[in-house]
């Protein structure tokens, strides 16, 4: 080890501990705002005051790093609607 370089081994433990408990903190919290979300999503698709499909699709972006289900719907039907617009918005530029 390079002079002036002390190792501490304690404090490295304790960082891990640290970022692993805040990692979960993050998860929870992002699978947390990601159902409220989805409620308030399928809530717009009834009433008239709230944009349920934006919800919705913000929903499932937040969800799809943690819920296996959240990424299989966003790869079925999020990333083709992204695909066709793309082609769309391409298509449009250049006439």
């Amino acid at each position: 080890m390079p002079p002036g370089i002390e190792e501490n081994t304690e404090g490295s433990v304790g960082m891990e501990a640290t970022s692993g408990l805040s990692r979960r903190f993050y998860r929870i919290s992002r699978i947390t705002l990601g159902i409220a979300l989805l409620i308030a999503g399928l809530a717009g698709l009834v009433l008239p005051v709230l944009q349920g499909v934006i919800l919705i699709v913000a929903a499932l972006a937040i969800l799809r790093k943690d819920i296996p289900f959240a990424a299989t719907i966003w790869d079925r039907f999020v990333v083709p609607m992204q695909q066709r617009y793309r082609r769309w918005r391409d298509a449009r530029r250049y006439r």
